[in-house]
């Protein structure tokens, strides 16, 4: 580590050359290697001290983040709820749905484990990467993975983390499969065991609708209107409608009263 500027703090950090291409989803083989290596990355972390400056800590108290993201879901609903793009008329049809989601894990998540798992996270701190996807993960000619880009490690539920690198990918091949989402689990387990009360969390954060709550609010910083866009963002309906019917979570199926 070198440090650029003693006014301003600014440090770098210089890892060896390592001379290789991003992954990608489609390669047979990948996604679970993908999970043993994150879980590789968070059990190596476990009880991080920081000697210099601390680790960034993310907000730990997961109803707060869910408030806030429903905050900016309602305002943007305000916003353009009178514009004429079809990515508007989409998002107007979904929304009641959208917010159904929202308030059913932020009124059944404290009737769960949550809050003892929020003193777990405090007294054995893990740190997460913060942007875990495949270009961020080069590979080489024999094989040899090396993460990088290590700019957003914080300390934060690491499950959380995994349900994150399954909506990307999902969402990247455009399609939910249950068998995916069990053999990630899996191959992230048998690295880093994880108790019933852990994948609880992580199923809630599936539930909750966060891919497509960036996307509106990329749509309404950047006004983005273009095919491409409108397409992802049916996409990620549709996939986000097929993993609750598969996952059997009844109250919020698409359609259900």
């Amino acid at each position: 580590m070198i440090l650029l500027s003693e006014a301003k703090k600014k440090f770098f950090v210089l890892f060896p050359w390592f001379d290789g291409e991003a992954i990608s989803y489609r390669t047979p083989g990948t996604i679970e290697k993908m999970s043993v290596l994150l879980a590789q990355f968070h059990e190596a972390s476990r009880g991080f001290q920081a000697a210099g400056k601390p680790i960034k800590k993310t907000e730990l108290d997961l109803l707060k983040e869910y408030s806030r993201k429903v905050e900016q879901l309602d305002k943007i609903y305000k916003k353009v709820r009178s514009r004429k793009d079809p990515i508007v008329k989409v998002f107007l049809d979904y929304y009641s749905w959208l917010r159904k989601r929202c308030d059913w894990v932020i009124n059944t998540l404290p009737n769960t484990s949550y809050y003892k798992l929020l003193k777990l996270a405090d007294l054995d701190p893990v740190l997460i990467h913060g942007d875990y996807a495949k270009y961020n993960i080069l590979s080489d000619n024999e094989g040899n993975w090396k993460i990088i880009d290590l700019d957003d490690v914080e300390i934060s539920f690491p499950l959380k983390e995994l349900s994150k690198m399954m909506s990307r990918i999902d969402c990247k091949l455009g399609n939910w499969s249950l068998a995916r989402y069990q053999s990630i689990l899996q191959c992230y387990r048998s690295i880093r065991p994880f108790s019933e009360e852990e994948e609880e969390l992580l199923l809630f954060d599936q539930c909750f609708p966060d891919r497509i709550l960036n996307l509106m609010n990329k749509y309404y910083r950047k006004d983005k209107k273009d095919e491409s866009f409108l397409e992802e963002f049916k996409s990620c309906l549709a996939i986000d409608k097929e993993k609750i019917k598969e996952l059997s979570i009844k109250d919020l199926e698409w359609g259900s009263s």
